[in-house]
């Protein structure tokens, strides 16, 4: 049996309990619930890998939730704070109740890509697939012109990923999709534009796009995502976006479309958006 994880923390003169557990079930589960006052303001569940019998590594998977949200509630608060021109006050550090132990001074460790078979080639596919995604808006086109450039963008997408190295390490329904896509919206636009036939084709390019969205789903890339976010999150919270950091983030490229232009164009993002979208990704998780 685990020990649970509990805490007092105090922010803005406001006193927190932070309680972080194992459930177990149909599928083992580490829950966060945070309390003010003795009523639940919050909390986060995150699915254990059924694989994940390890107590030391299950514990490290607790401590890891529970920092990242006594870190986050900490940050919020005092986002809220600045908002309306309350003076930041010093945070009081986290006491551990007396039938807990205190938690050990960690750090998340940066996940290593070749550590799962086939993580490596996930990780690219989803690269790969995400500059098509990116470009598809799921709204249809209200004019030929409109339909035409967008299935335009779409050819061209579609020839850059069947001309990519990358592109055999795709699934087979997929390629076999992207080969038909290019076809058809070929032969649409060198021949007289038919707007209905040409919105059909259309509405395909977003169904697939869609479809191609479930490599998230994947076993390996979810375990992998969710230690490179604890990791980022420490990092960012303790140093800011670091080149280091930076670079890694960029295997989640596919991730979230926001999240993919945030690391476009990162010098635009502050550390409070960084580490709130960071937080939005380990709660879709």
């Amino acid at each position: 049996m685990i020990t649970g994880l509990n805490q007092n923390i105090e922010v803005l003169d406001r006193q927190f309990h932070v309680q972080t557990e194992v459930i177990e079930g149909a599928e083992t589960k580490c829950r966060t619930t945070v309390y003010s006052g003795g009523t639940i303001i919050g909390n986060r569940e995150a699915n254990l890998s059924s694989g994940l019998v390890d107590e030391d590594e299950i514990r490290k998977l607790m401590e890891e939730q529970h920092t990242l949200i006594i870190e986050n509630l900490i940050c919020r608060l005092e986002e809220i704070a600045e908002a309306e021109g309350i003076e930041k006050q010093p945070v009081t550090p986290p006491k551990p109740l007396r039938d807990s132990k205190p938690l050990p001074k960690k750090q998340a460790l940066l996940p290593s890509i070749d550590d799962v078979p086939g993580l490596r080639s996930s990780v690219r596919v989803r690269e790969l697939l995400a500059g098509f995604r990116n470009d598809i808006e799921l709204d249809p086109p209200a004019t030929t012109a409109e339909l035409r450039l967008r299935l335009e963008n779409a050819l061209l997408d579609s020839r850059k990923i069947l001309t990519s190295p990358v592109f055999s390490e795709t699934r087979l329904d997929e390629q076999v999709r992207f080969y038909d896509l290019e076809e058809r919206i070929s032969a649409w636009l060198m021949h007289e534009p038919d707007h209905a036939k040409g919105v059909t084709i259309w509405c395909e390019v977003a169904v697939f796009s869609s479809y191609l969205g479930r490599i998230n789903n994947r076993s390996e890339l979810i375990d992998y995502d969710r230690k490179l976010l604890l990791w980022a999150f420490s990092k960012i919270g303790a140093t800011g976006l670091t080149k280091e950091v930076l670079e890694s983030l960029q295997a989640l490229l596919g991730r979230e479309p926001r999240f993919d232009r945030m690391l476009n164009d990162p010098d635009l993002i502050s550390k409070n958006e960084w580490l709130s979208m960071l937080v939005e990704l380990l709660d879709s998780l």
